[in-house]
């Protein structure tokens, strides 16, 4: 999906920032926060300390995927805020000789998210039909369309997250992850 810049993780250096599992978890932090956040709010959630925090939000920078918004005085100390750029991520110009890692990479994102929809499950009672709002759900199975309705599909979903990825007045985030591919016929 095309949510305006893309950063291509390219080179090994930039495929272990982007895979270290700590930084990761801030991604999502980041993403699910929809502020800036300063590196001690990052250190006080995941129990690490300030300066490893800060680190991990530099290697990250150092990639394009989190800026620096703005630092502020707080209690006579200078706080700087970061927050998640909105840049696609794609290994699709990966090196090749990588291919075990990004499959590693994705199977943990997977997995993350996978988790944390169990998590869901467990705090509604794992009842989504009977809630009064949609709150979490996971749809299986094969549509079939020809190659314009996959474009056209692929193009509404990109679109609708472009104008959804930042966080607004009234909004909530959802995490999602959306696996689509063209079976070959066997």
């Amino acid at each position: 999906m095309n949510m305006g810049e893309t950063v291509y993780i390219q080179s090994e250096k930039d495929l272990r920032i982007f895979m270290h599992p700590l930084r990761q978890k801030i991604l999502r932090i980041l993403s699910q926060e929809g502020k800036p956040v300063t590196a001690k709010r990052l250190a006080d959630l995941l129990s690490m300390t300030h300066s490893s925090a800060k680190y991990h939000l530099q290697q990250l920078e150092s990639i394009g995927l989190v800026g620096l918004h703005h630092t502020e005085m707080i209690h006579g100390i200078r706080a700087s805020f970061y927050e998640m750029l909105p840049k696609t991520v794609s290994l699709s110009k990966c090196e090749d000789r990588l291919d075990n890692e990004k499959k590693v990479l994705l199977q943990n994102i997977i997995a993350s998210i996978f988790d944390s929809y169990l998590d869901k499950l467990d705090a509604i009672g794992g009842d989504v039909r009977n809630q009064d709002h949609f709150e979490a759900d996971f749809v299986s199975g094969f549509v079939h369309v020809t190659q314009d309705q996959a474009d056209q599909i692929y193009r509404m979903i990109a679109d609708f997250v472009k104008r959804n990825e930042t966080a607004g007045v009234g909004t909530v985030p959802y995490e999602y992850v959306l696996i689509a591919y063209k079976v070959e016929p066997k």
